[in-house]
């Protein structure tokens, strides 16, 4: 029995250095898989990951640029603006504006149907001993004429402001429509 016991235990052995060496043979392998697969496939996109970020690192250079040169032309445009700006002007001066608004409204082919200004000399809306002056317009024109009648008014160098603006159709005009505009400036007394 001794005998039996003995070869069973050598057959038990036998196997277990069987299953080890199976075990060993699949580790061997799924490393050997892992190196040559895995880590190479790695290995490449940390490659491709390097020129990307050098590429990535390079546009960030340029944006940090492009913002110092934004931020440059920011501040030249905002001394600009200070510059340039409105003035008010006295009531000597009204016809003259109105004369000015007639002729940049021929100029874009605006044609004015009437010109209403409107002087507020009761104090309530003066701000300081500045009053209030409103101009109405009653204009017929297109959308781009009136565009660029309405840029050349915000051109000029006196303070002037579009305070309502509506447009509605013309009748069988499917070309021009009927504008009414308000403006509104300041004046000195």
């Amino acid at each position: 029995m001794n005998k039996i016991l003995e070869n069973f235990q050598m057959q038990v052995l036998q196997l277990d250095k069987q299953k080890i060496m199976l075990v060993l043979v699949i580790f061997a392998t799924l490393v050997y898989l892992d190196l040559a697969y895995l880590l190479g496939m790695q290995f490449n996109m940390i490659k491709q990951t390097g020129k990307k970020t050098v590429t990535i690192k390079g546009e960030i250079a340029n944006l940090k640029r492009e913002m110092v040169r934004i931020q440059q032309l920011k501040i030249t445009q905002q001394t600009q603006a200070v510059k340039e700006r409105k003035k008010l002007i006295s009531q000597e001066e009204i016809v003259p504006l109105l004369s000015e608004i007639s002729s940049l409204a021929n100029k874009n082919n605006v044609k004015i149907i009437q010109m209403r200004p409107a002087m507020d000399t009761s104090g309530k809306q003066a701000v300081g001993s500045f009053f209030p002056v409103s101009i109405s317009l009653e204009l017929t024109s297109n959308y781009h004429s009136l565009g660029g009648f309405l840029d050349k008014l915000e051109q000029l160098d006196k303070f002037i402001a579009v305070e309502s603006l509506s447009i509605s159709r013309q009748g069988n005009d499917y070309f021009n429509e009927r504008i009414n505009v308000g403006l509104k400036t300041y004046v000195r007394q």
